[in-house]
């Protein structure tokens, strides 16, 4: 029980003033403030930072269409078939030698060209795909991007087998018509997508 601190007279239970002298009980109020800050202190303590903000959702993939990707390889086809051509025409005149003889005939000699331009475009595509630049010449021109189905880089095996495939089965390239994530043959073979690459945006506008 709490007492009048102007007149001493005892106060009744949950009494805000004395019935007597009529003064305000100021410890009463002053607890039933504190108590309304406290509360509002624990709801939300003065300095403590905001809760952050959830990051936006990154945007899904976008998967390159055949044409985009008929106009990489085109550009592949133009970048490398002059040295790829030269130098296959240079070596394989000696090398049919050693392998089929004195008496190798024309055919040989370019069945062997053939073969050894084939073998630079898949080292060609691997050895790109495969880094940094995760992608070809022409991709690189298109803004394009070789990756793995978990949006990782390509690991050397797998991208030889891309490549493989790609080379010595080019019609499988028609299959991206249909898939959707427009997937040709090679794709499959060596669980990988080709994606736009995403634009970065100016650090300010992020």
């Amino acid at each position: 029980m709490g007492f009048c601190e102007k007149c001493g007279r005892p106060l009744p239970p949950d009494s805000l003033g004395c019935p007597v002298c009529g003064a305000a009980d100021t410890a009463a109020v002053s607890g039933e403030a504190g108590g309304g800050a406290e509360l509002n202190g624990a709801d939300n303590p003065e300095g403590s930072p905001a809760a952050p903000l959830a990051a936006p959702a990154a945007a899904p993939p976008e998967y390159a269409g055949v044409w985009l990707r008929a106009g990489a390889y085109l550009i592949d086809i133009l970048a490398t078939m002059a040295p790829f051509g030269y130098l296959a025409a240079a070596v394989s005149p000696a090398l049919s030698h050693f392998i089929y003889g004195p008496l190798v005939k024309e055919e040989q000699i370019k069945e062997l060209a053939a073969a050894i331009n084939s073998l630079l475009m898949i080292a060609y595509f691997a050895a790109l795909e495969a880094s940094a630049w995760k992608g070809s010449i022409g991709k690189k021109v298109l803004s394009l991007e070789v990756v793995t189905t978990a949006g990782e880089r390509l690991r050397p095996v797998r991208a030889i087998i891309r490549a493989a495939v790609k080379v010595w089965l080019g019609i499988g390239f028609l299959l991206a018509l249909f898939t959707a994530k427009k997937q040709a043959l090679h794709d499959y073979a060596g669980e990988t997508v080709v994606i736009k690459k995403p634009r970065r945006l100016p650090a300010g506008l992020q």
